[in-house]
């Protein structure tokens, strides 16, 4: 009697830790760009206008104008960029017990096997019980 609360015991070990990490919550990660642009922009633009009179008595009159069309501007924009990530990673490894009874010799069974991921959803394992036998699995999740 004490293998099979051992035999229990470690299953529902493992039961606790697949359980731990089905509930794992997923890495997320946050990518936060900012971007400050700054532009100053001058613009020199002086104009000067030179008018010469002549007046009728011989006398030249100057007149001198100036005018200042410089611009000055200064111009700051902020763009901030933000990215998210969830990454909710499967585990690539499968560990299973199986217990049962065999009606005909009149016996319970147990069962040990082990799953690893390949390629997407298909996984390939091995097995074995308590009979001394042995075998291999495939198997796809959907």
């Amino acid at each position: 009697m004490n293998k099979n609360k051992l035999i229990i015991g470690i299953i529902l070990l493992g039961l606790a830790y697949s359980v731990g990490r089905y509930f794992q919550p997923a890495r997320v990660e946050v990518k936060t760009e900012t971007v400050i642009k700054e532009v100053e922009v001058i613009k020199r633009d002086v104009e000067i206008i030179k008018k010469k009179k002549t007046n009728k008595d011989g006398s030249i009159e100057e007149e001198e104008i100036t005018r200042d069309k410089s611009t000055e501007t200064t111009s700051k924009d902020q763009t901030d960029k933000s990215h998210s990530i969830t990454e909710n990673q499967k585990p690539q490894w499968r560990v299973y017990g199986q217990a049962g009874y065999d009606t005909n010799s009149k016996e319970y069974l147990y069962a040990l096997g082990a799953e690893k991921r390949y390629l997407g959803p298909i996984s390939v394992g091995a097995w074995g019980n308590n009979k001394q036998t042995v075998g291999l699995s495939v198997s796809v999740e959907f």
